[in-house]
């Protein structure tokens, strides 16, 4: 019975998280607005640092997971004193039904698109959870959440920036092209780094995990490959999509995805591990297909100056491809960690002085292009 009382106490202090995180929503959301990223920076130094200010000391003192508990709360109080205080808007008791009526038009399908976006990336954990044991599971989440997390840095890097640059622009040839340039850019820098995940795999997965993870970097190299082409088909576009208003839409295409994703999911993992593995990163390519028709549709892309406009990073990418799987056809059969690593300085500096050689001038405009708009 105590021990029921104290979880009970436990969720109960611990919840306390999501009302202090609803009150500081809108304050976050006007900053991201005003593009005053400055002092979200700051603010987020802070509260990283409470839980290194308060956890450790109190664990020392208390030997207790409530310094835990007590330092995420402080962490989250201290967020929100510092928006409140940074904030201009500051909160007063009015309450609106029309108001909320119009939000929740837009907020219930934002709500539902971002349930979708999560649900692809565990639907296929909780498939292999029915059908294997632990030691897959662990596998395969520990290795593609590394994945997930990297990428994940760079997209929650980007998004509030395009969203509130996408919200202020109404004309949608402009939009497009201004995304079209986001994209051009991004790829100089993100599509190698896919080339190389893939083919120096073992490389990453014994820096980040260690030895004994080794059997899974090819699921590191698949996933990294699979989730850099994802920024571009999905990530940077949906910001387009709630920019316009129309969640409804980008809610649709990540339906759409897991309707692909749920059977074949299921019917590979039913063969073999493996070939769920495959079978899973090998569903971009339907993603793919759903970019292209929704983007043609819904944000009226022309693909040939898309197109016209990403030839060039497409052309660094395969030339770094070939210059991969040369580097790597000459290396010796029985390649330990030195010579990958030998492989990977040398592919690195190829492909620095050919971009450098060839695609400089291509870059520096591009970027100049992009501050200009």
């Amino acid at each position: 019975m105590n021990d029921v009382f104290r979880n009970i106490k436990l969720n109960t202090l611990a919840s306390l998280q999501l009302i202090i995180v609803s009150l500081i929503s809108i304050q976050t959301g006007l900053l991201r607005r005003k593009f005053e990223f400055k002092k979200l920076f700051k603010i987020r130094i802070v509260t990283a640092a409470m839980p290194l200010l308060v956890s450790v000391p109190l664990s020392i003192i208390l030997n207790s997971y409530w310094a835990l508990i007590i330092g995420n709360l402080c962490s989250a109080s201290a967020n929100a004193v510092m928006l409140f205080i940074l904030s201009d808007w500051k909160p007063s008791f009015v309450f609106s039904y029309s108001i909320l009526k119009k939000m929740w038009g837009f907020s219930s399908w934002s709500m539902f698109e971002g349930l979708a976006h999560w649900t692809i990336f565990w639907i296929d954990i909780f498939i292999i959870g029915r059908l294997y044991s632990a030691f897959y599971v662990g596998l395969y989440k520990n290795t593609t959440q590394i994945i997930v997390s990297l990428i994940g840095m760079i997209t929650a890097a980007m998004s509030p920036v395009l969203l509130s640059n996408f919200s202020r622009i109404k004309d949608v040839n402009t939009s497009n092209h201004l995304l079209y340039l986001i994209e051009k850019l991004f790829m100089y820098a993100m599509l190698p780094l896919g080339v190389i995940l893939f083919f120096y795999r073992d490389i990453f997965t014994l820096i980040i995990l260690g030895e004994k993870w080794m059997s899974g970097s090819i699921i590191l190299g698949l996933w990294g490959a699979m989730m850099v082409i994802s920024i571009f088909i999905y990530s940077f576009p949906a910001e387009a999509f709630k920019s316009r208003g129309i969640p409804k839409i980008l809610f649709l295409y990540q339906v759409s995805y897991l309707c692909c994703i749920i059977p074949v999911c299921w019917y590979f993992a039913e063969i073999d591990f493996w070939s769920f593995v495959y079978a899973r990163v090998c569903c971009v390519f339907f993603q793919m297909f759903l970019f292209v028709m929704f983007v043609k549709k819904y944000l009226l892309w022309n693909f040939k100056t898309y197109f016209s406009m990403i030839t060039k990073p497409l052309t660094v990418a395969f030339v770094l491809l070939l210059s991969c799987m040369f580097i790597r056809y000459f290396m010796p059969a029985s390649s330990d960690l030195y010579w990958q690593v030998i492989a990977l300085v040398l592919t690195s500096i190829l492909y620095s002085g050919f971009l450098f050689c060839f695609f400089r001038k291509d870059i520096v405009s591009t970027f100049k292009m992009l501050k200009h708009k």
